[in-house]
């Protein structure tokens, strides 16, 4: 993502740049993000909606927008049952309520 974004030639870039390996902000607007994503004391003190964050990033304030997504159904999947199955759980829990 960093990598990706030191090449695209522009004036002004939001979120996130990588110098030397290493993820690092842009700018001040993305420090906040950053730091709850390294350091955990940090991100168990956040009490920032994901989305907040996002407006954040990008150097605007949330106010509470509303999202617009088109309408979506999830899709068939024709699971081997035979093999074993990893499944991840995107949905909120209780040790992170908060977003």
């Amino acid at each position: 993502m960093g990598a990706l974004a030191n090449q695209i030639k522009s004036k002004i870039k939001k979120g996130f740049s990588q110098k030397d390996g290493v993820l690092i902000p842009f700018d001040k607007d993305s420090e906040h993000k950053w730091k709850t994503g390294i350091f955990d004391d940090l991100m168990k003190k956040n009490t920032k909606h994901y989305v907040e964050e996002l407006f954040e990033i990008c150097g605007f304030k949330f106010e509470g927008e509303r999202y617009i997504l088109p309408d979506f159904s999830a899709p068939e999947v024709d699971i081997d049952k035979s093999k074993k199955i990893i499944a991840l759980n995107p949905e909120k829990n209780e040790s992170c309520v908060k977003k």
